[in-house]
């Protein structure tokens, strides 16, 4: 049986099946654009919070907030004795110990310590130390040779351009 294109089309455009498609394509470009804005937004908020954050705590709190967005569950420790461990992730099966620091210098070996010792106490293989300043050379370089040897499988280094590029989305922790 030949249908006609022409009439075809004629016909359907007359049915209000034809309405009801145009009115779904619409609401999900409508959709769509809305997502791509409020993301867009979102970044712009996060790194003007980012950049005005003038105490430890409201820096725990921003980090905290970034973790979740990006789909972890947080789980915030206890702020004294917390054996160097701020927050613990958790993303499946996956634990990590995470050390939050807000400094005005760059940062220490004393921080690999402290996430050394908290991923013993939380039974995470994998620890994050997270910062608003730049660590040193040497944090650098022994954060790597450690990584894989002994208890802890991975540790990452966030320095603030590399926060920056995670709140901007070019980067993924």
């Amino acid at each position: 049986m030949y249908i006609e294109p022409k009439l075809f089309l004629r016909n359907w455009r007359n049915s209000s099946v034809f309405y009801v498609e145009i009115s779904l394509i619409i609401v999900v470009i409508v959709f769509i654009l809305y997502f791509l804005w409020r993301k867009k937004k979102w970044k712009s908020v996060r790194l003007k919070q980012l950049e005005n954050i003038n105490n430890p705590y409201e820096f725990e709190v921003f980090v905290e907030r970034i973790l979740k967005d990006l789909g972890y569950r947080v789980i915030r420790t206890r702020k004294s004795r917390d054996f160097g461990a701020d927050i613990l992730l958790r993303k499946g099966r996956k634990k990590v110990v995470i050390q939050v620091k807000f400094w005005k210098n760059k940062l220490g070996e004393e921080v690999l310590k402290e996430v050394i010792a908290s991923s013993y106490v939380y039974g995470a293989r994998e620890g994050a130390v997270i910062t608003n300043s730049y660590f040193s050379k040497n944090v650098m370089d022994l954060a790597e040779r450690l990584a894989g040897k002994g208890h802890l499988d991975k540790i990452v280094l966030i320095d603030r351009e590399k926060l920056r590029e995670i709140v901007e989305g070019r980067r993924l922790l």
